[in-house]
């Protein structure tokens, strides 16, 4: 079984991104991205209201981190604070030794070819820190941009869940 302790927090970089933990100084860009109707287009998930809801969300976050539950990180720009997008690993099965990888992107800096860079990062952590034979992702099968970095990653399409989401699968072994 695994064991989670992101005690002190793995920050992530890639050549022209680093992946950081996020803080209440993220609250406009995280109401930006729960609250964007582009965003959320293609994800089941509660609209932000308000910056109120921002802030609880951020706090849950820091939560899970500290339980071990997941690991979230907010993505900047290595010469900038400002957050541009979210990336983690949740939906985790310490016994299965597997997670799920969510990503968002603020739509000003969607279809750049970003998450191809930053993702990897994050997989690699998965399988080589973490011990994770398996990384999921589950998508909107209208989800065209996601589907193409999924498969770009190596990613393998299982099946189609429901109208609404399509499964994704990576093995430590791809």
């Amino acid at each position: 079984m695994l064991n989670f302790d992101f005690n002190p927090f793995p920050i992530l970089e890639t050549t022209r991104f680093s992946l950081r933990p996020i803080s209440e100084i993220d609250i406009d860009e995280i109401f930006e991205l729960r609250s964007d109707p582009g965003v959320n287009k293609y994800l089941s998930r509660k609209t932000a209201r308000d910056k109120k809801e921002a802030l609880e969300f951020i706090k849950s976050i820091i939560a899970g981190i500290f339980a071990g539950e997941w690991i979230y990180w907010g993505i900047s720009f290595k010469d900038e604070q400002s957050l541009i997008g979210t990336i983690c690993l949740w939906n985790i099965s310490k016994e299965k030794k597997e997670a799920e990888i969510g990503f968002e992107l603020l739509q000003s800096f969607q279809g750049n070819g970003f998450m191809k860079e930053i993702a990897p990062a994050v997989t690699r952590f998965g399988f080589e820190k973490i011990r994770l034979l398996t990384i999921n992702a589950i998508t909107h099968p209208k989800n065209k941009r996601s589907i193409r970095i999924l498969e770009s990653l190596g990613f393998t399409y299982l099946k189609q869940e429901s109208a609404k989401e399509s499964l994704f699968i990576k093995k430590a072994f791809n």
